[in-house]
């Protein structure tokens, strides 16, 4: 139902993409990228079941680094919808630092794999490769 949804949102049909993540979300509750998916289509209002539902998962304790993730990111949506700036950044800013512990990102690394893929195309190719690009 999930991969449904993503089909017909990059279809543009955005209906049916929200009544498949639902449909995702009844089938498993605890679905958090089915209900990171229906935040980015869907306009919250302050009484909005799903908002409970949400933060009850994310309170369980249960949830991996990914799927805390989602739902960090789906309840910046809904605080956002809600003009809800300080709580919006409070779940923005957790999700994000999930997010960035996740990737193990090192501009360090990142610069080494760099500069060896500089020093890479630099180098002179064979004379037998030469003879083929002519």
């Amino acid at each position: 139902m999930n991969n449904l949804g993503i089909s017909y949102e990059i279809l543009g049909l955005e209906v049916e993409a929200l009544n498949h993540y639902e449909e995702a979300i009844n089938v498993k509750p605890d679905f958090a990228e089915a209900h990171f998916n229906l935040s980015r289509l869907k306009k919250y209002k302050k009484n909005d079941i799903q908002i409970s539902k949400m933060k009850s998962l994310l309170s369980s304790g249960n949830l991996n680094q990914s799927d805390q993730i989602f739902i960090n990111f789906a309840l910046a949506k809904v605080n956002d919808d809600l003009d809800n700036q300080d709580v919006l950044f409070k779940f923005l800013n957790k999700g994000n630092r999930l997010r960035k512990e996740q990737l193990n990102y090192s501009i360090n690394d990142y610069q080494i794999k760099h500069s060896l893929i500089k020093k890479i195309f630099r180098l002179d190719l064979p004379s037998i490769n030469k003879e083929l690009v002519r």
